[in-house]
């Protein structure tokens, strides 16, 4: 998503991230977010770097007039939200959705079409398209051109609830407000469980799968915390 009317933003997220409430955030304090010169067949909030200079059609040289804000979710937490968003289409127990994706996983970098139809089957693909492989992406990957710039922030989204954190983040950008992101705080019973499934059974493929991005953004390898704070 890319606004320019007050300062030149550009935000990045990966699905389940709170990439759309940040959005909203700008949005609210006076922010335009332009329309895209070309329509993507993915949703606009969960485009790569590289996807969003050309369907705005941005030259690369002028990314440096850029903040570009992304908004990144520790991995355990994201796969659970996208389980739960994908449990009334695969029906799937959450060991056998794990067991599932780990299987397939590795078509995922070579050919998104051929990994869908792995992963969901021929029908799923009909009804709903490729737009929910996006889900499965490592988050790093969505910073496609592997730009680094003192204008390239990446903002956690859990921490966004302390007010310094998010002062540090959007300073010059957005002012304070009391009106924090969507943040997923309605652990039902099967987020719960999910979280108990993961320590129990999946942590070490979901660490596999998206080990590169508890590296790179630095979240801790450990879920036990998450129980105890449900």
């Amino acid at each position: 998503m890319v606004s320019k009317n007050k300062n030149k933003v550009i935000i990045l997220s990966s699905p389940h991230c709170g990439g759309p409430s940040i959005v909203q955030l700008f949005k609210d304090q006076g922010y335009i977010f332009e329309d895209p010169k070309v329509f993507p067949p993915y949703p606009l909030n969960h485009l790569s770097l590289k996807e969003i200079l050309r369907v705005y059609q941005i030259p690369l040289e002028e990314l440096e007039e850029y903040a570009i804000y992304q908004v990144v979710r520790d991995p355990y937490k994201k796969f659970v939200s996208g389980y739960i968003a994908e449990f009334d289409r695969t029906k799937l127990p959450f060991k056998k959705y794990v067991s599932h994706m780990v299987l397939n996983f590795p078509k995922l970098a070579l050919d998104e079409e051929k990994y869908a139809k792995a992963l969901y089957g021929e029908d799923r693909i009909k009804n709903y398209g490729l737009e929910g492989i996006r889900d499965h992406r490592q988050q790093c990957s969505f910073n496609d051109l592997y730009y680094t710039s003192p204008q390239f922030v990446i903002v956690e989204l859990d921490n966004l609830q302390n007010p310094d954190y998010f002062k540090w983040k959007f300073d010059g950008y957005l002012l304070p407000t009391k009106k924090i992101p969507h943040i997923n705080k309605n652990f039902n019973r099967r987020i719960k469980n999910s979280f108990a499934l993961i320590e129990e059974f999946s942590k070490s493929q979901i660490t596999g799968m998206y080990y590169h991005d508890f590296k790179f953004f630095n979240f801790p390898l450990d879920v036990s915390h998450y129980n105890r704070h449900i």
